[in-house]
């Protein structure tokens, strides 16, 4: 079994925008939930751990069911850097194979996600 980890925690804040850009529309629907989708049909992959802000979480869990994503998802709070925020979310991981993304990458196939594993 595998968990993902979904960074998330990023501003934004070249793009000097009103919110990150993970939550900005994308062939409309916000760039984290192209990602998500993918990741909610890899077989195999018991949970999913967004780190994001606190302030986005409730949102992020509105559009799960929105977009058909059934998997567990955790939350866990981004730290200052991006190693910190990969840190914490390894503490929320049980299972021996991590899968880490970006959530503002979101052109990458579920193929690609089955393949890497």
């Amino acid at each position: 079994m595998c968990t993902a980890i979904l960074l998330s925690g990023g501003i934004g804040s070249r793009m000097k925008q009103s919110v990150p850009k993970q939550y900005m529309l994308l062939a409309g629907k916000p760039v984290i939930m192209h990602t998500l989708e993918r990741l909610g049909h890899i077989e195999g992959l018991e949970k999913i751990v967004v780190v994001c802000a606190q302030e986005y979480q409730a949102y992020i869990r509105s559009m799960l069911g929105q977009y058909g994503i059934d998997k567990p998802v955790v939350f866990a709070q981004p730290g200052k850097t991006r190693q910190d925020s990969v840190k914490a979310g390894l503490d929320c991981v049980d299972t021996e194979t991590v899968l880490i993304h970006e959530a503002v990458r979101p052109f990458v196939r579920a193929e690609d996600f089955s393949r890497i594993l």
